[in-house]
């Protein structure tokens, strides 16, 4: 098994997804925090996709108020 690097970072569409040594993850949109969630492991490539999609369904009910 490898072992995830942390920090790490991707870009999904606009936003800048990157988990810290302490395993938050932070998402940025247009240089601004607009998510934070905390972990408890370095998460794999799937999981921050999946912390994307978590997001974006928040920000969907939220903004559809």
């Amino acid at each position: 098994m490898c072992k995830i690097k942390l920090p790490q970072s991707i870009q999904v569409g606009n936003l800048a997804v990157t988990q810290t040594e302490n395993c938050h993850i932070s998402i940025q949109k247009e240089g601004h925090m607009v998510f934070h969630i905390q972990s408890d492991h370095p998460m794999k490539l799937a999981e921050l996709i999946n912390v994307v999609k978590f997001y974006r369904e928040m920000n969907e009910l939220t903004e559809s108020r």
